[in-house]
């Protein structure tokens, strides 16, 4: 019996070299089953309750012009497979990171200054992709 042929009709487990190396990490396969990837921030339907960032804010703006001359899609590729969520939390998407990256370094700012910054501003919402006016906290 040729082993080639008993290979090929049956379904053998994915070896690490059958992946791309962004893949791999520590060890661990992150194939489509355990890997939980960014979702996608766009919204299938408009929201009842939730105004769209891009009615709400003049699309004139620096940041708002800015993010639409960025190629957003090379952050998507180049960085999906350094933030892997192989459980729990699904990943952070890439770009809210390098959107939130640049704004630190443009701004000057802490880690947590860059975030409550961009809780309260929605030209900072809309230019890290965010697409609807974030739902009010009960904190």
């Amino acid at each position: 019996m040729d082993v080639r042929k008993s290979q090929t009709s049956t379904a053998s487990p994915a070896k690490p070299e059958d992946f791309p190396i962004g893949l791999k990490l520590h060890g661990f396969l992150a194939n489509s089953e355990r890997n939980m990837a960014p979702k996608s921030p766009t919204p299938k339907s408009n929201d009842l309750f939730r105004q769209r960032l891009d009615e709400l804010v003049n699309l004139r703006h620096p940041l708002a012009q800015l993010a639409g001359h960025i190629d957003w899609s090379v952050f998507e590729r180049e960085w999906a497979c350094l933030f892997p969520s192989l459980r729990g939390r699904p990943a952070t998407a890439p770009r809210l990171i390098a959107g939130l990256l640049y704004l630190q370094h443009t701004y000057a700012l802490s880690d947590e200054d860059v975030v409550w910054g961009w809780v309260e501003n929605p030209y900072w919402q809309l230019f890290c992709g965010g697409n609807l006016v974030p739902a009010p906290t009960t904190d």
